[in-house]
This record gives C-alpha cells, sequence and structure tokens, in this order.
C-alpha cells in the first residue's frame, strides 16, 4: 500500500534531510554574525571588507544583471514545475531552484543589513 504524505510533511521530511543529513550549506555557514563580528566561513571581516560587500550587494541586488539573472531562473523554475511536471521529480526539481534562489535573495539582504 503507497503511503500518502501532505505536501506540507513531505517539504518538513525534504528540509531535513537537506540539512541534517546531506549537510547542505545554509546562509549561516556563509554568512555569520557573531558578537558585532562578521565571518565568512571561519575568517572574520575586516570592517572595510564588510562595507565593500554590504556596496556590492546593494549594487548587485539594484543591477539589471540580477535582475534578469532572478527572473530567468524563476520563469525556468516555473515552467519546469507547471509545463514539464511529468513526474513528480520536475515539480521537486523546480521547487529546488525557488529554493536556491531564495537563498541567494537572503544572503544578498543579509549582507545589505550587517551594521
Amino acid at each position: 500500500m503507497k503511503a500518502i504524505l501532505s505536501s506540507k510533511t513531505k517539504s518538513k521530511i525534504l528540509k531535513w534531510v537537506i540539512r541534517d543529513i546531506l549537510n547542505a550549506v545554509t546562509i549561516e555557514d556563509l554568512l555569520r554574525i557573531e558578537a558585532g563580528n562578521v565571518f565568512i566561513g571561519k575568517r572574520k571581516l575586516t570592517i572595510e571588507e564588510i562595507i565593500t560587500l554590504k556596496g556590492e550587494a546593494r549594487d548587485f541586488k539594484n543591477s539589471l544583471l540580477w535582475k534578469l539573472m532572478n527572473n530567468n531562473l524563476y520563469w525556468i523554475a516555473n515552467f519546469k514545475m507547471m509545463k514539464e511536471a511529468n513526474q513528480e521529480f520536475e515539480m521537486t526539481n523546480g521547487r529546488m531552484m525557488t529554493l536556491c534562489i531564495d537563498t541567494l535573495e537572503k544572503f544578498l539582504e543579509k549582507l545589505e543589513t550587517i551594521k
């Protein structure tokens, strides 16, 4: 008998597997703020590097290049989910693409808000 799981349950299981079993890289792995210090990986950033990163993140997020890339990736993800999704894994692939896009957006937002 085939077990039926809700999409919310599948999503929770997928997030758990990615986070705890596959050890996927998260925003916190890339950019960490601890006690007023900013780290990229294990390296503490200087004030100058923080200022540069904030400016670069702001400029990139507002750039035409980012808008084109972001819109194109969303279009491809949605196309895969809506038009090509003949099997469940194709739908999952589209969702994973949107997760990647969301992660990139959150990373840029986090860089912009460093104090």
